[in-house]
């Protein structure tokens, strides 16, 4: 279901200053959706490494050297948001560059399918459902905001 939070907890987790602990040296943040076409995501990804001005190749053998020698070696967090579809062969073929990465090199994918997941052979403990959050805890969440709000003010 759209709306019930995975962007926001991948935000959380990418932006957690514990990750600081954990060595990362490479970060990147895509946004996926509907169309899974490696050239275009592997294009994002290298903007998000690099970022910019950067030249970007336009063939994807190109798009493929460019992302492996920014994490060569390094260890990376990727995050893959709103996925909806994948072809596990192009799945392997953006995955490609990065094998580069270091060990303890994490990718985070949200989706609102469960079958991506099991595309990707995401094993199921590394799944997290998110549930709808039930009408008592949206009140409540909704009561802290405006209690945080409230003492920000003061």
């Amino acid at each position: 279901m759209g709306g019930i939070g995975k962007m926001t907890m991948a935000q959380v987790v990418y932006n957690h200053k514990e990750l600081e602990g954990f060595k990362i040296e490479e970060k990147a943040w895509v946004c996926v959706s509907d169309d899974f076409d490696v050239l275009t995501i592997s294009k994002s990804l290298i903007g998000s490494l690099k970022g910019s001005p950067f030249f970007i190749p336009i063939d994807l053998n190109g798009v493929q050297v460019e992302p492996q020698k920014a994490v060569n070696g390094k260890k990376f967090l990727i995050v893959l948001d709103d996925v909806w579809e994948v072809d596990y062969s192009k799945w392997e073929q953006l995955m490609s560059p990065f094998k580069a990465g270091a060990p303890g090199s994490t990718m985070i994918v949200t989706t609102r399918y469960r079958y991506v997941a099991q595309t990707i052979r995401c094993p199921d403990s590394d799944t997290y459902p998110l549930e709808s959050l039930s009408d008592e805890a949206c009140w409540s969440l909704l009561n802290e905001i405006e209690t945080v709000a409230r003492t920000k003010q003061q």
